[in-house]
């Protein structure tokens, strides 16, 4: 019995530093997606495009598929990195604003 308690917090102690990871990751694409917004105000470019999103989640399932993911919580995840991808690139077209309705929508406030 004592042993399994060990084992859990050890796990537990990989998940915490996964979170970890992944909050870091999460961080370093909201700057890569800030600049896109730079570059795309600069360009005229819309922030929305159809085809982009199409292929990202055609991607993605393909991934997840491989390494038997739900496609469900493919989903979720993403659709609430790409809401965030486009008002983080909305903050760098303030005179061209488009607007974003999705479920759920992550409200994170950062500073570059």
């Amino acid at each position: 019995m004592e042993y399994n308690r060990w084992k859990i917090a050890e796990l537990r102690d990989l998940v915490d530093e996964l979170d970890s990871i992944l909050l870091y990751v999460i961080e370093q694409r909201r700057k890569i997606t800030y600049q896109i917004g730079k570059i795309k105000k600069k360009v005229d470019m819309p922030i929305f495009t159809a085809n982009r999103e199409t292929e990202l989640f055609k991607r993605l399932y393909q991934q997840s598929d491989q390494k038997r993911i739900p496609r469900d919580l493919v989903e979720s995840i993403f659709r609430n990195i790409i809401n965030d991808s486009y008002n983080t690139q909305q903050d760098c077209h303030k005179d061209n604003v488009l607007i974003f309705k999705r479920k759920n929508p992550i409200n994170i406030d950062i500073t570059f």
